[in-house]
């Protein structure tokens, strides 16, 4: 059986994915500890609102009880990661959050970057954009601009639901993009890493590197992005950022859209890339 969700290689035509080689979602894999998790997402919750909240606007958010976002917020204060407001009891970011986000950011290309390249992708491609990188054994979502939705009442959200997704690093668009981005040694070390989901496929490389090859000397993958064949994606890899990470740029619409438009989306992806980071390639 083929690990290749519907063949990367040959995009239109699907293969059987091996019942190892499964998407997973957030949390699935391991007990997380809840309440540290948890405390990222109201700093992020906060970021993205730019604005304090209440206790309630948390709760309802997150999806807590107001006994348990009253716990995880008060020992957020008492560490000094949250301001409390009691005139208006609402809660901020303290710069205690902002000395270590700032110092971050230069990791990425600095304050914004990414998160700007991702959404002017979505205004000009009018497509879900998403941002991945490896892991080791798989390929993992980190973030994603949706389309918009219909109007519906105004709620809070703190992370997108697929944010976390772990995706096959052989069985993925978005993972051949990242392995046409690394050298021999690193793929080689992947296919040792993946070996029990590539199952024969791990005992001969060469053709696994003449495939990563190709994608390399196209600028982008094209494939499967999930465990269905309704959907396609388009990815291509950036720039390693200033610590080393390469993270993978992607494009996801339905599957006959996208390879009706296969050739445009690529370019226009490309050129997006260029736009923001092309100085960053040329380093």
């Amino acid at each position: 059986m083929s690990y290749r969700s519907h063949d990367v290689w040959v995009p239109n035509k699907s293969v059987t994915l091996s019942p190892f080689a499964v998407f997973r979602d957030r949390g699935q894999i391991y007990n997380a500890a809840t309440s540290a998790v948890r405390a990222l997402h109201i700093l992020e919750l906060l970021a993205s609102a730019e604005r304090p909240l209440r206790a309630v606007e948390i709760a309802v958010a997150m999806g807590l009880s107001p006994s348990s976002a009253n716990r995880l917020l008060k020992t957020m204060v008492d560490s000094a990661y949250l301001i409390f407001d009691p005139g208006t009891k609402r809660y901020h970011v303290s710069p205690r959050v902002t000395k270590f986000g700032s110092a971050l950011a230069d990791n990425y290309f600095g304050s914004g970057l990414i998160d700007r390249l991702m959404r002017s992708a979505h205004l000009t491609l009018g497509e879900m954009i998403t941002l991945s990188t490896s892991q080791g054994s798989f390929m993992q979502l980190i973030d994603l601009v949706r389309p918009p939705q219909p109007a519906r009442r105004a709620r809070l959200v703190p992370v997108d639901s697929g944010i976390g997704m772990r995706i096959p690093l052989f069985g993925s668009c978005t993972g051949a993009a990242w392995l046409s981005s690394q050298s021999e040694k690193t793929i080689r070390a992947s296919v040792r890493l993946c070996r029990r989901e590539l199952g024969r496929e791990a005992n001969d490389v060469g053709p696994i590197l003449e495939r990563v090859k190709r994608v390399a000397e196209q600028g982008y993958a094209f494939g499967g992005v999930s465990a269905h064949d309704d959907m396609r994606g388009l990815a291509v890899p950036l720039p390693p950022c200033p610590n080393g990470v390469v993270l993978v740029l992607g494009a996801v619409g339905p599957s006959r859209e996208m390879e009706k438009k296969r050739e445009s989306i690529a370019d226009l992806l490309k050129q997006e890339v260029d736009q923001f980071l092309g100085s960053k390639a040329r380093d």
